[in-house]
């Protein structure tokens, strides 16, 4: 009888290849299942490996950009009339090249009202050297020697937009040249035309001329009229 054990061994020996069959058979399934296994991966790694090149090596491309719309350019403003808009008026404001001017302090000046000159270079320097724009106070330094008639309509004119140092802030007066025409003078009369040189702290220099009448009261000599006649900006040689 045949036991158990030799059975299991025939089983064990049955399932193995055996001779050169065996072996040859065992060959050709690995060979086909090489086949197989290039056919099917190798294009799906190539395609993979394309795409991936491909992706790496093309740029993105620019998102096209909208310019931003400018505006229009503008008409540039006319020149303001800072100086008035009477016919000696300058007609356009400072040039921005000025550079400001420190102005030496106001001084009362020492008037002699038994002097017709000296009354009209006291109203010239008080007139026109001012701290500020709004500076009306100093006026009245002049009461006792300017007609009270003349008071009001002088202060008007100083702080009018049209007057020749409006916008050009603080000022002082350099300098005053009276014209040589006596022959309007009587003894209560004193009449001459003058010229009057004022430095502004914002830089430009006017030149401002004026008929003056100085007259002769129970007081003093007084300055009964100033005719405003025109300005100019004085340039440095």
């Amino acid at each position: 009888m045949i036991s158990n054990r030799q059975i299991r061994r025939k089983i064990e020996q049955g399932a193995e290849p055996k001779g050169p069959n065996g072996s040859k058979v065992w060959k050709i399934l690995v060979f086909v299942l090489v086949v197989i296994a290039l056919v099917v991966l190798v294009p799906f790694g190539i395609s993979n490996l394309t795409k991936g090149s491909g992706a790496e090596g093309q740029q993105p491309e620019p998102t096209p950009s909208v310019a931003p719309e400018t505006s229009k350019a503008s008409a540039s403003p006319s020149p303001t009339d800072a100086f008035g808009t009477g016919p000696q008026a300058i007609s356009n404001a400072p040039s921005a090249s000025y550079a400001p001017v420190t102005l030496p302090p106001f001084k009362e000046p020492t008037v002699d009202t038994g002097n017709p000159e000296s009354v009209a270079k006291a109203w010239a320097y008080v007139y026109h050297s001012r701290t500020s724009e709004d500076d009306i106070q100093r006026l009245q330094l002049t009461n006792p020697y300017v007609a009270d008639a003349l008071e009001d309509p002088l202060v008007s004119r100083s702080t009018d937009r049209t007057a020749p140092l409006a916008g050009l802030g603080a000022s002082r007066m350099e300098a005053v040249k009276f014209s040589k025409n006596e022959t309007k003078d009587t003894p209560i009369r004193w009449a001459r035309n003058a010229e009057v040189t004022v430095q502004t702290d914002a830089g430009p220099k006017l030149v401002v001329e004026y008929e003056i009448q100085v007259d002769a009261t129970d007081s003093g000599w007084q300055l009964t009229q100033a005719s405003e006649l025109g300005w100019t900006e004085k340039t440095e040689k």
